[in-house]
């Protein structure tokens, strides 16, 4: 699971630090990093979610389709983008860091879904061999 978000973002800076232990599980974890302005009440996934919405609406809104100010329209866009991207680092950190505390706290947890990984894979894989022999 982990590897497959690790290359997601790479080349990026790391982002915030890691949570002090205790209450793993809680969903107020979920909620901003340290010194990120967010609403008491906002989690990332929230935050994420609004962003993408941004995005989404920057490129269908009747300023971009009319084309009034080009670079004011691609700057804008490039903006809610990069919010985008730097929310969608945090919340991947936020799940790095939930991985790290469960290999730490149940590591056979950890090596029982790599297994399982590996079965599905080799089972797909299986699968595509039977398909074109």
């Amino acid at each position: 699971m982990a590897g497959s978000l690790g290359g997601m973002f790479s080349g990026q800076p790391p982002g915030p630090p890691p949570p002090p232990p205790g209450l793993p599980g809680q969903a107020s974890l979920l909620q901003a990093a340290p010194g990120a302005p967010r609403p008491s009440n906002s989690t990332l996934v929230d935050e994420l979610e609004s962003s993408f919405e941004a995005c989404f609406a920057s490129l269908v809104s009747q300023d971009y389709v009319n084309g009034t100010d080009q670079e004011e329209i691609r700057t804008g866009v490039d903006q809610c983008i990069q919010k985008f991207l730097d929310i969608a680092r945090q919340t991947e950190c936020f799940f790095l860091q939930k991985r790290l505390q469960l290999s730490v706290q149940k590591p056979d947890q950890v090596i029982k879904e790599d297994v399982s990984e590996l079965r599905s894979e080799l089972q797909r894989k299986d699968a595509l061999v039977q398909k074109h022999s």
